[in-house]
């Protein structure tokens, strides 16, 4: 029985400093959301986005590397419609066929193909 007494005297005690660090906080959270409600803190983060807006920022939601794909290989049958050209067409078709993996050898004759089509300009 002593030994009980002795626990409840210890948990009472702990009880009522958790009780006190309790009631702090809880006060502290609410001065916090009082300062976040208050208008000098709505006026500052008006001021805030609008100097953000006036600077130039760009945001990029998603994207992914078959979407990426998708639109080269569009730009690519593009570009042989308008051109006439077989070649590109061909590379259209490769970049189609190619797994994410694998785009590094269309994107590869891709720069084998511009280096061509310069050499043919300057002759």
């Amino acid at each position: 029985i002593e030994q009980v007494q002795k626990s409840l005297a210890e948990k009472t005690g702990e009880w009522k400093d958790r009780k006190v660090l309790r009631v702090g906080e809880l006060a502290a959270i609410s001065k916090a959301i009082s300062i976040l409600q208050s208008d000098d803190a709505r006026d500052l983060l008006k001021k805030s986005f609008a100097s953000q807006a006036k600077s130039a920022s760009f945001l990029q939601v998603a994207s992914s590397s078959a979407s990426l794909a998708v639109r080269a290989v569009n730009v690519l049958k593009v570009a042989a419609r308008e051109a006439h050209d077989s070649r590109l067409s061909m590379l259209a078709v490769r970049a189609a066929g190619a797994s994410p993996s694998h785009f590094d050898e269309v994107v590869t004759a891709i720069d084998t193909m511009l280096e061509m089509l310069q050499r043919e300009e300057d002759a």
